[in-house]
């Protein structure tokens, strides 16, 4: 999706960009206690710019591939069709390595934390019980059996969706949504005035479980969205007032639609070929809190049990 089947299975390239993504938020966090002028100083005392060069040097080969094979018409095929290519066919008239290397590092840390958190409490969520196991398996095995690995089966997967947006809805990455600064004075309905430079969001962990829009929100209903009618407005993607995962209007997250796809493809394969748990049983664990951000217990331990006829 983003450079392509055989970089995206570099080992060494994956351990960069999981370290810009993990140091990122901890730096900018750090970042924001710094007077202006000394920023760029302390960026690069914490985060040196060797792994920018690194980076650079794994994708630069690939960057002049993709930038011959469009110049001479000759990149025709599927394969090559990703999110580095589209970078340097957006930047023909104005080629910048560089910057195309900072902009893939740039995507890398906006689906790499969140979809890993997600994950997380994805798998923790469905491995407290095994009922809930049986339901979802069984829908993807029989999306599967009509459509195979495609998208059309991943649209089918009714319940995997409702309890994917039940996590995001429970769960999610951020106790608040929708953070915006305002760059200009601002004077809501209401006559509250804000200055410019003032940050402000909304409460989305709150809104999640308000019992006046969700019926019993302090429980975990993994087919919460599915005993309604199914219609559009139920989907995982699908943003609202009352849901705020993916925050709302104009600048909602434009990759929730593939998270959504990933998301469900990596649910329904660990449960057609696996059965999950949690090692030494028990409740689900806890979740932790790191400011708004709302963190996975990183001491639990999850199991995978192999099911007969499952991948090898």
């Amino acid at each position: 999706m983003l450079v392509g089947p055989s970089k995206c299975r570099n080992e060494d390239y994956i351990r960069i960009n999981v370290k810009f993504a993990s140091r990122v938020v901890t730096l900018g966090h750090i970042l924001s206690y710094v007077p202006v002028p000394f920023r760029p100083f302390v960026a690069h005392l914490i985060y040196p710019p060797s792994d920018k060069r690194h980076l650079y040097n794994h994708l630069k080969p690939m960057i002049d591939e993709r930038r011959t094979s469009l110049d001479s018409g000759s990149d025709t095929t599927v394969e090559s069709d990703d999110y580095l290519k589209w970078l340097v066919e957006a930047t023909r008239n104005k080629p910048d390595d560089m910057d195309i290397v900072l902009r893939n590092m740039h995507m890398n840390f906006a689906s790499i934390h969140t979809t890993g958190l997600i994950c997380t409490h994805m798998f923790y969520s469905i491995a407290c019980n095994q009922a809930w196991q049986t339901e979802i398996r069984d829908e993807a095995r029989h999306a599967m059996k009509e459509h195979g690995w495609t998208k059309k089966a991943l649209e089918e997967m009714v319940k995997a969706d409702s309890f994917i947006k039940e996590v995001l809805r429970f769960h999610g990455v951020s106790s608040v949504a929708l953070t915006r600064m305002a760059v200009k004075p601002f004077t809501f309905a209401d006559s509250t005035t804000v200055p410019a430079g003032t940050m402000f969001c909304a409460a989305s962990r709150a809104i999640h479980f308000d019992s006046a829009k969700w019926v019993q929100p302090e429980d975990f209903d993994p087919f919460r969205f599915c005993h309604a009618a199914r219609t559009e407005l139920n989907g995982m993607v699908t943003t609202s007032y009352d849901f705020l995962a993916w925050g709302h209007g104009r600048y909602a997250c434009p990759g929730r639609f593939f998270a959504s796809y990933e998301l469900k493809a990596i649910l329904a394969y660990a449960l057609v070929n696996y059965e999950i748990f949690l090692q030494g049983g028990g409740a689900c664990p806890k979740i932790h809190w790191f400011v708004a951000a709302c963190m996975p217990d990183s001491s639990a331990t999850l199991g995978f049990r192999r099911r007969p006829g499952g991948a090898t």
